[in-house]
């Protein structure tokens, strides 16, 4: 168990100190004076996921089978705080404001049709 002191007398705290994608046994006492109240009452509660961290070594090549094919791969977060649904993968024309996504479930995905001889940008 970690203690934590609010040094309040207020109904309620806030818990800034937890991890997101966490499970928590939670207990509160009370303290009057020099003596201690103990609960026996314990919660349990879940925090909701986190952002996790960004996808690391992004790596693009061409597939030379197919004119127009861009070829993404990259490797997980670090630290995902939760489950990764899945990656979306944005790219532009060099020079033009407009993003376009695919989305993909795994570590890698098959960007098709794009202009050949034209050079995009990729996140």
């Amino acid at each position: 168990w970690t203690s934590l002191d609010t040094n309040s007398n207020k109904g309620s705290a806030v818990l800034t100190v937890l991890m997101p994608d966490t499970t928590y046994q939670v207990k509160v006492q009370t303290q009057c004076l020099s003596k201690q109240h103990r609960t026996n009452e314990v919660l349990t509660l879940r925090t909701p996921e986190g952002l996790p961290d960004p996808p690391q070594n992004l790596q693009l090549s061409s597939d030379n089978a197919e004119d127009g094919t861009v070829l993404c791969s990259w490797n997980p977060p670090d630290k995902t705080h939760g489950l990764i649904r899945e990656y979306i993968v944005e790219y532009s024309e060099k020079d033009s404001a407009e993003w376009f996504s695919q989305r993909s479930t795994i570590t890698n995905a098959e960007v098709k049709n794009l202009q050949p001889s034209s050079l995009y940008r990729f996140r």
